[in-house]
Formats: C-alpha cells, sequence, structure tokens
C-alpha cells in the first residue's frame, strides 16, 4: 500500500509528547508526519523530556518545541495559546494515564494539555501505559471521557512493556497514528466541528 506523501501538505499538525518510555516513537511518528508534509509542531510535558530532550524534535522540525505552559514564541506570545489556534490537528503519543486524567479533568497544567483543551482542532490520542493500569476502573473511566471527546481514539494494544512483561498498554502503530491525522485534519481554513474536552 502506498502512502500519498502529500496528503498533510500545508496543514499543521500539533504532536503532544508525554512522559512514557513510548516518547521515543514520537520521533518516528513526527518524522512521517512532516514527510507527509503537515508543518509539525512539538510540545512535551516536563516528564516527557526525562525520555527525549527537545532537542531531538526541534532538530527534526526546525521549530521550537514547547515543554512549559507559560513559555512565550518569537513574537512574544503565549506558545500554547498559538500553537491551540493555529493547529489543524493534535496528536497525542504516547498519552499516558496520568495524561488521559488531566484531559478529562480538565486539567492544564502542562503544555501539552493545555493546548488540547484550548483548541478547537480534531484530537488524536495514542495511549500507552503500563498494563494493569489499563484494567482499573479509574483508568478505563478516563479513556471513555477522553474517547468520548476525541475525533479517534485508539485503546493500546498488547506487547511488550518496560518492565520486560507482555500485557496490554503498548502503543498502537505510528503509522496508523499518522493515518489518523491525516483523515483528521481538514484542509487549511476549514472548520472542524470538533467537540472540546
Amino acid at each position: 500500500m502506498t502512502e500519498d506523501r502529500g496528503s498533510l501538505s500545508g496543514r499543521r499538525v500539533v504532536v503532544g509528547v508525554a512522559g512514557s518510555i513510548a516518547a521515543y516513537k514520537a520521533v518516528s511518528l513526527v518524522r512521517l508526519l512532516a514527510e507527509r508534509g503537515a508543518i509539525v509542531d512539538v510540545a512535551m510535558t516536563p516528564a516527557a523530556t526525562q525520555f527525549v530532550t527537545p532537542l531531538t524534535f526541534a532538530s527534526l522540525t526546525h521549530r521550537r518545541v514547547v515543554d512549559d505552559v507559560m513559555a512565550l514564541d518569537a513574537e512574544q506570545q503565549i506558545a500554547h495559546v498559538e500553537l491551540a489556534e493555529g493547529a489543524d490537528a493534535i496528536v497525542i503519543a504516547p498519552a499516558t494515564a496520568n495524561l488521559l486524567a488531566e484531559l478529562a479533568a480538565g486539567n492544564a497544567g502542562n503544555a501539552v494539555t493545555a493546548i488540547a483543551l484550548a483548541s478547537r482542532a480534531p484530537l488524536v490520542v495514542a495511549p500507552a501505559m503500563v498494563a494493569g493500569w489499563v484494567h482499573i476502573p479509574a483508568s478505563i473511566g478516563t479513556s471513555r471521557r477522553c474517547a468520548a471527546s476525541a475525533t479517534s481514539s485508539s485503546s493500546p494494544r498488547s506487547g511488550r512493556l518496560p518492565a520486560a512483561s507482555p500485557g496490554s498498554g503498548a502503543w498502537r502503530n505510528r503509522r496508523r497514528s499518522s493515518r489518523r491525522s491525516s483523515a483528521s485534519s481538514p484542509a487549511p481554513g476549514t472548520s472542524t466541528g470538533c467537540r472540546s474536552l
């Protein structure tokens, strides 16, 4: 199957990265989105910067990474507000149990949640968490609330997890997340009509 490499041409995709060992996979996702013609901006939670550095994403996108909810952009505007307003689509990958709970509660305490909550752009979430967290009632309820508000959400797949034990909680395929952001992203300048959390 051949993918249309220009299908995201001119569209602005914000990739939110949460603090998970799966954060390294976001590097490939960002590269794939850029290859498909997207203008990619990256926002990171403080915990995400412990797994992958902002420099990695800045090197791929040639754009400043937002990892502080109070950061200003080059025009001295609050960066997360500008990204939220300018996004054609938002992809949060990986989306940890903690980040999903923050979104469901409307907590905008970091750059990723602030952008997602402030934007009307389609939201794609790719959960990734330890297997035990996937099955507890609080995580199930949070995931359902987030999925109801997201344009696209997938449940974690079974696979090898950080503790080297298999289980449900692994982030699904990066190419699938890339395709979902393409399908969720409207043509530049068109309205999304998407629900926000």
